[in-house]
């Protein structure tokens, strides 16, 4: 297992976490144990044919009338799961502060038990790395491998 396995005390574990992408087993472990959790590439998702996930953010995003992207990120946060933004437009810096308002406006934003349970039901089945095709998830899944941890079950 994850505790098994590590040399050194897990303080802080970054994953791919999104709407459509959680890994409630993950969130759970991570509260037990005192684990901090990091998502990226927490848009992703908004980029894909996921079959409830579009009705699903927008829904929400106009009860509260909100980004998406603010949605994507306040959902994490509502989550305990911290998010990594960026942006970079060195030929045009008030385009990052106004990114980088909208994403701090996510902090005052709070949803609904239903809304959250509507969000949450994006992710159908249960998330494993090898769900995850980007090269991070990949990279670590096969880490994860060579080191011997079961990656099912």
């Amino acid at each position: 297992t994850l505790m098994q396995t590590a040399k050194l005390p897990i303080e802080a574990l970054e994953a791919h976490f999104g709407i459509g992408l959680m890994d409630f087993e993950m969130l759970d472990f991570a509260n037990n144990h005192n684990i901090h959790l990091l998502g990226f590439a927490s848009t992703s998702e908004s980029q894909t044919n996921h079959p409830t996930f579009q009705s699903a953010v927008a829904h929400v995003a106009a009860n509260h009338g909100i980004s998406t992207v603010q949605v994507m990120y306040a959902y994490l946060f509502n989550h305990g799961v911290t998010t990594i933004s960026s942006c970079f437009h060195p030929d045009n810096p008030a385009k990052c502060a106004d990114y980088y308002a909208k994403d701090l406006a996510i902090f005052d934003v709070k949803f609904t038990t239903e809304e959250m349970n509507e969000l949450d039901r994006v992710t159908t089945g249960k998330r494993t790395c090898t769900d995850c095709f980007t090269d991070e998830c990949q990279a670590c899944a096969h880490a994860l491998q060579q080191a011997g941890c079961p990656l099912e079950g």
